[in-house]
């Protein structure tokens, strides 16, 4: 048991400390799940040592461990505190902005289920990634009795599976883009003669190390380009298939790159999740490799959770009512929000 625990200890190390690695990031994005596996060797650990009190047995070793287990729990459950249960103010808004984001998935066919969430929640902003013309030719007829449009003068879908229906007109920013290297929509909408620029993003899912590679390239990019697109007090909404847990390095490293500028609004939660492993697995675990079916039937429909989707919004905008959204057939949820 004693070598159990040494070798548990030091991978649970290694994974706090060592997160720049590819697979290390990858087990961190589940940190609540390691605090519920150490939380259960602490328990596992106090069992033995009341055993071993009743039969006078050395205890040592144990006690040495049950105070490192402790240790690293508490680093684990203070780095979840303290990013969510930020204070939120509230605010009476005369004239909000209702913004809907969610990755639909692509192969997403309840479009039942997409036509009542929109029409329940009545945004004026749809951002979705994942969206295809199949998906587009379904919603016209409710788009267009919506009041909602997609501008197809200054906006195409092309095969970057995003789309924006906007109340407002939309002026484009993306005449350049190449696949692989932004991975982002960027577009403005004026309201009352206030510009406000808006990203839509979503980087290469690290199912590889080379698409991780990738998707840490394309955040440096995204980076550069705000700082080269924007002013101090440009208002900007960026919402995203982040495809990175705030727990990773590369979350943390262009959190802070940023934030002079946004803030992460689902820092308000008490907690937040907007990714299912298993939908996921479920949905392409065919097309993966032998270990991802191989996870895909071991988790037996168990809610493996992660924190992937984010919506940024500069520090001088005023938002309220955030709130999660469901779709039937995809991996992730969406949120709604409102901003002035």
């Amino acid at each position: 048991m004693l070598i159990f625990y040494s070798v548990i200890l030091v991978l649970f190390f290694i994974t706090y400390f060592y997160r720049k690695w590819y697979i290390w990031e990858l087990i961190i994005s589940f940190l609540p799940y390691l605090c519920g596996s150490i939380f259960l060797i602490v328990i596992s650990n106090i069992i033995i040592i009341i055993s071993k009190l009743i039969t006078k047995s050395n205890l040592v070793y144990y006690f040495i461990f049950l105070v490192l287990f402790c240790i690293l729990l508490w680093f684990y459950i203070y780095e979840i505190y303290s990013f969510y249960n930020q204070k939120s103010n509230k605010y009476n808004f005369k004239k909000s902005i209702k913004v809907l984001y969610a990755n639909i998935f692509a192969n997403n066919s309840d479009y039942e289920d997409i036509e009542k969430v929109l029409e329940r929640e009545k945004p004026d902003l749809i951002l979705f990634t994942e969206f295809y013309e199949k998906h587009e030719n379904f919603l016209i007829d409710f788009m267009h009795k919506s009041k909602i449009h997609l501008d197809k003068k200054n906006w195409t879908i092309l095969w970057y599976w995003n789309a924006v229906y906007s109340k407002f007109p939309i002026i484009n920013f993306n005449k350049n883009l190449w696949k692989n290297i932004w991975n982002y929509w960027f577009f403005q909408i004026m309201r009352d003669g206030q510009p406000y620029y808006f990203y839509l993003v979503h980087p290469n899912s690290p199912v590889s190390k080379d698409y991780y590679l990738k998707r840490n390239q394309q955040l440096k990019i995204l980076w550069n380009d705000i700082c080269k697109n924007h002013k101090k007090h440009d208002k900007i909404v960026m919402v995203w298939d982040f495809n990175t847990s705030p727990r990773s390095h590369n979350y943390k490293e262009f959190s802070s790159l940023i934030d002079w500028k946004l803030y992460n609004i689902t820092r308000k939660e008490k907690i937040f999740f907007s990714w299912n492993l298993w939908k996921m697995l479920n949905q392409n675990g065919k097309n993966f490799s032998f270990i991802f079916n191989l996870m895909r039937i071991l988790l037996l429909r168990f809610p493996i959770l992660c924190h992937i989707d984010h919506a940024f919004v500069s520090k001088d905008i005023s938002f309220q009512k955030f709130k999660k959204i469901s779709f039937n057939d995809s991996d992730h949820d969406g949120f709604v929000f409102e901003i002035e």
